[in-house]
């Protein structure tokens, strides 16, 4: 039988005795196996590797006296802010899906002077899986919300903007289309197909 840590790579009892912090209201307890199989279940539907989750620097908090206890962390490289996904139910952990840092977001991914052409979507775990895709000119956004100081490092470069297709999806899209003809790039909308 495979086991998580076969395929993520990471040994969980070095994580479970390196994590501290101050207990939070976890609503029902949960064995460690319990927690290592919804993490493994997360992972697997989302198709991701133990490769591209670690160039991502995912960090599952597995401590029960954490904070972040049932997500898994991506920290940013450039100013200390991170965006954590929830892998635990909820009838085990309080909390929304997604969690960001305080203060300003970050993107997930690098603009470079180099690369003129880049794919911008609003959630990590669709960055995760165009890098899993051998795209490397994607920029995570954290939401569909691009301002003109965000989207300024795309200036004269060309936005393929793929954001979900709900209202929020559709919304955002039409906003940072606006937002990137301002600031002189090249937007264009991709719609992802309906099933």
């Amino acid at each position: 039988e495979t086991k998580m840590t076969d395929n993520f790579n990471l040994n969980f009892l070095d994580l479970l005795a390196q994590q501290t912090g101050a207990s939070i209201g976890i609503k029902e307890e949960i064995s460690d196996e319990e927690i290592r199989t919804h993490l493994h279940n997360l992972i697997l539907s989302k198709g991701i590797s133990a490769n591209t989750l670690s160039t991502a620097c995912a960090i599952p908090i597995l401590d029960k006296k954490e904070s972040l206890f049932g997500y898994i962390k991506f920290p940013a490289r450039d100013n200390g802010s991170y965006v954590a996904r929830k892998f635990l139910p909820d009838e085990y952990v309080k909390g929304e899906k997604y969690m960001n840092s305080a203060g300003d977001k970050t993107y997930f991914g690098e603009v470079t002077e180099e690369e003129q052409d880049y794919i911008l979507v609003e959630g990590i775990f669709d960055y995760l899986s165009l890098v899993e895709n051998g795209y490397h000119n994607v920029i995570c956004n954290l939401g569909t919300a691009l301002d003109a100081k965000r989207a300024y490092k795309f200036k004269e470069k060309t936005v393929f903007i793929l954001f979900d297709n709900d209202f929020a999806g559709y919304e955002g899209k039409e906003k940072a289309y606006s937002v990137l003809r301002k600031i002189k790039a090249t937007p264009i909308i991709l719609d992802l197909p309906t099933r």
